[in-house]
C-alpha cells in the first residue's frame, strides 16, 4: 500500500488547519479565518464554546493539586504492600511445605507414615491457596490506594 499521498493529505491537513484555526482549541469559538479576497461569515464576537460539565459561569476552574509524595506513601498503602508481599512469601513457604511433605509421602512405605504426610500436604497445599487468595486481595487493594484514591 502506497502511503505518500495519505501522508501528504495529513500535512496539508495540519498545516492548512493552522491557518484557518483563529483562536485556540478549547474554551473560544472554532471560526474559519477565509483569506482577504472573500468575505469574512464569522461573527467578530462570538460567545465561548464550553463543554456541558463547564458550569461556572467563566470562572477560572482550578485543578485539584497533585499527590504529594507523602500521600503516595501514605500508611494504608504501606500497610496494603506489606500484607500482599507477606502473603506473598507465605503462600511460597507453604507451597514449598507442602511440596516437601509430598514427596515424603510418595516415598514413604508405612501407611501411618503415609496418612500422616498426605495430610500434612494437604494442610499445607490448602495454606498456600488461601495465602494467593490474600496476596491478590492485597494486589487489588494496593494497586486501588495507589492509582484511583484521591
Amino acid at each position: 500500500m502506497n502511503t505518500r499521498p495519505f501522508l501528504s493529505f495529513v500535512m496539508v491537513l495540519c498545516v492548512g488547519g493552522q491557518t484557518w484555526l483563529s483562536t485556540p482549541l478549547w474554551g473560544a469559538e472554532i471560526a474559519p479565518v477565509f483569506s482577504p479576497c472573500c468575505v469574512d461569515v464569522a461573527p467578530k464576537k462570538a460567545p465561548p464554546v464550553r463543554a456541558l460539565f463547564d458550569m461556572d459561569d467563566g470562572r477560572k476552574k482550578v485543578l485539584p493539586s497533585e499527590r504529594t509524595d507523602d500521600s503516595l506513601l501514605s500508611k494504608p498503602l504501606l500497610l496494603s504492600a506489606a500484607w500482599t508481599v507477606g502473603m506473598g512469601a507465605l503462600a511460597y513457604w507453604s507451597k514449598d511445605r507442602a511440596d516437601r511433605a509430598y514427596r515424603s509421602y510418595m516415598s514413604s512405605a508405612n501407611t501411618q507414615s503415609q496418612v500422616r504426610y498426605y495430610d500434612r500436604a494437604q494442610r499445607f497445599d490448602r495454606l498456600a491457596g488461601a495465602s494467593l487468595i490474600g496476596m491478590e486481595f492485597g494486589i487489588v487493594l494496593t494497586s486501588y490506594l495507589a492509582f484511583f484514591r484521591r
